[in-house]
């Protein structure tokens, strides 16, 4: 009688390492926002600069490995959103108190926030069948305004002043001014889709477990 073994079984099962990885990840970007916000007010623009640079890489890592190790948490549908705004909206107002970056656009980007924040209000209150995903403008605006807050912080830029190197006031210019664009298209694109599947509901679920950005 010949013996078949057993094929080895490959599925994989998440240890406790898996589970809480992602959420230490979420949590450390959090606590930074307070530290870069307090180190950008003292004009440790370097400092802040490497926090916020370790910070977005988080935002980044914790994604892709709950994503890869298929995990997900009450802790992180909660506070990844949560830490990722903060973490924007904290050091844009900041920076923009300083007019280190014109007014009108730290406005936008806490515009465009709020207009998804009372959208989802809207769909719990009233049960709508419409579920916020991210899209493409909201991911191309998040990695814009990383960028212009990266910037600002690298170079000790400050909005109107005329700077010794030219090329740095075309290249601000540009980075601020696409910021602007992605915010408005952002906005405006969600604005549509909220609009889209309110009037014309679909029976698809997106499983992805991502927050609009």
């Amino acid at each position: 009688m010949t013996n078949i073994a057993t094929p080895p079984n490959n599925h994989f099962s998440p240890g406790p390492f898996h589970r809480w990885t992602p959420n230490i990840l979420t949590f450390f970007r959090l606590v930074c926002v307070p530290s870069i916000v307090v180190l950008i007010l003292k004009d440790h623009f370097l400092i802040a600069f490497g926090i916020f640079t370790l910070a977005s890489i988080t935002d980044i890592l914790d994604g892709y490995l709950a994503r890869l190790w298929k995990v997900t948490s009450t802790f992180g549908l909660i506070f990844d959103p949560l830490a990722d705004k903060s973490l924007l909206v904290c050091s844009a107002l900041t920076l923009g108190s300083l007019v280190r970056i014109p007014v009108w656009i730290v406005a936008l980007i806490i515009g465009r926030d709020i207009l998804i924040f009372l959208a989802a209000i809207v769909i719990y209150l009233f049960k709508l069948p419409v579920k916020l995903v991210p899209i493409l403008s909201s991911k191309i605006n998040t990695f814009c305004q990383i960028i212009l807050v990266g910037m600002v912080l690298l170079t000790n830029y400050t909005y109107g002043e005329i700077h010794s190197i030219p090329s740095l006031d075309l290249l601000m210019t540009f980075i601020l001014w696409t910021t602007a664009l992605t915010t408005l298209w952002s906005g405006i694109e969600y604005t549509l889709y909220f609009f889209k599947e309110t009037l014309y509901p679909k029976n698809t679920q997106n499983g992805n477990g991502e927050d609009p950005k």
